[in-house]
């Protein structure tokens, strides 16, 4: 959601521009009305730190996704641009439209970045063949490899005032609230933010502040705390990384794309725990006390992803300022 937000500008310069969204495990807003909502393919988070297989397995409608690749009108369509979604990536494959993949998954596809020591086959293929498409441009922390860009961080991130104040962030949505304020509540000298998609309303208990998840109240704590805990996602960790925050990240479990990343992120300063229990309270102290590392501030880069974006196909990444009216 928040690439969408950074990028729908920059191809709306150039393009006529539909959204599609497919799946459940999102919490930001894509800012405007989707042209298409599907189920899709995703997984469902558990409460312990990793995700439901249970639940994920029974939610999955192979049926009803085929169905869906096959109804997809993507023949409307000059290009169709996925972030790992499998709806519009494999429907543009099937029918022969030209199709790009701009994505953090896709940054996997290189050899150049980081990987876990237990380097796994099977989410390596899955990687190359849950969405393909014709070309791929990838998004990391560093820009590993030729077709791999820096984030793209958001106008409300860029333009944070940030700060370092006396509390921690917390957004881990594979633990439920009741196993954070475990740790919580025993690390009573330091206050705690805790966003969480099972928290419905704000509300302040001792030295724990919960909160659901929104983009505006997240971004300003992230800004003004002492350190991020949070699992290995992506975009949360790169606006830390832009920020100058100290990470503590916890991977989810059975998700090989957060040990990748993990793996990227320990190598530029964060800590990484197996997992999140009371035996880990000394470790939070020990990362506290560290030296907070400096702002990143990371280039815009979402002028170069749209004209990358626009150049599938033709031989230049050059494109036209000019817009061609939509065919009837």
């Amino acid at each position: 959601m928040s690439r969408a937000r950074s990028l729908l500008p920059e191809l709306r310069r150039f393009a006529y521009v539909d959204i599609l969204i497919s799946g459940g495990n999102h919490q930001n807003d894509p800012g405007e009305k989707p042209d298409y909502v599907y189920r899709g393919l995703s997984y469902t988070f558990g409460q312990s730190g990793g995700i439901n297989f249970l639940d994920t397995a029974l939610n999955v409608r192979p049926m009803k996704f085929l169905k869906d690749v096959y109804n997809l009108p993507v023949n409307k369509y000059d290009l169709i641009i996925s972030d790992f979604e499998p709806l519009t990536a494999w429907a543009a494959s099937i029918t022969g439209i030209p199709s790009v993949a701009v994505s953090h998954q896709a940054a996997f596809l290189s050899p150049s970045t980081p990987r876990p020591n237990d380097y796994k086959i099977l989410p390596e293929f899955i990687f190359s063949r849950f969405a393909p498409c014709d070309r791929y441009i990838g998004i990391h922390y560093e820009a590993y490899d030729s077709n791999i860009y820096t984030p793209l961080i958001r106008p409300s991130v860029r333009f944070a005032e940030i700060s370092e104040e006396h509390h921690i962030t917390v957004y881990h949505p594979a633990y439920s609230p009741e196993f954070i304020a475990n740790i919580a509540y025993a690390v009573s000298d330091i206050k705690w933010h805790i966003f969480s998609p099972f928290v419905n309303t704000a509300k302040v208990i001792d030295n724990v502040e919960w909160s659901p998840v929104n983009p505006i109240s997240f971004i300003d704590s992230i800004a003004r705390c002492s350190g991020l805990i949070t699992a290995a996602g992506f975009q949360t960790t790169a606006e830390a990384i832009h920020m100058g925050k100290r990470i503590l990240t916890i991977p989810m479990k059975g998700q090989y794309e957060q040990l990748c990343n993990a793996s990227a992120l320990e190598k530029m300063g964060a800590m990484r725990l197996r997992s999140l229990s009371r035996d880990n309270i000394g470790d939070i102290y020990q990362w506290l006390a560290a030296s907070a590392p400096q702002p990143r501030n990371y280039p815009e880069v979402a002028d170069k992803i749209a004209r990358s974006i626009l150049s599938t196909g033709t031989n230049s990444a050059e494109t036209s300022d000019i817009k061609v009216p939509r065919p009837a």
